[in-house]
């Protein structure tokens, strides 16, 4: 079977402002307050410097899941840098509503 190869897409019109709002939560200023959501949940792999991100923001609803995962990876890059990026192994984003439907309720 061959390889499929794609491109990243940006192809919500929110995208960039979905980024500097994740940073903004992932590097508040000393005196910001900041709403509850989105709420980043971060998990580290035991054994590995690998980091797992969940980030459950009702703006996910309409945005394709793969596009969420890469907002999520670009303002990783921007407020923690490059190599706080790529210890993320996985970046997932969802709603309430579909947190709910995957069992999530500990959050």
């Amino acid at each position: 079977m061959p390889v499929i190869q794609r491109k990243p897409s940006r192809q919500h019109p929110e995208h960039d402002a979905l980024v500097a709002e994740l940073v903004r939560h992932l590097k508040p200023p000393p005196d910001d307050v900041l709403p509850e959501f989105p709420r980043i949940i971060e998990e580290r792999v035991p054994l590995s410097r690998a980091l797992r991100v969940l980030v459950l923001w009702d703006r996910w609803q309409s945005i394709r899941e793969i596009e969420r995962s890469e907002i999520i990876l670009e303002a990783y890059d921007q407020a923690r840098g490059r190599e706080a990026m790529l210890q993320i192994s996985v970046a997932t984003g969802v709603t309430a509503t579909e947190a709910l439907q995957l069992g999530m309720t500990e959050l």
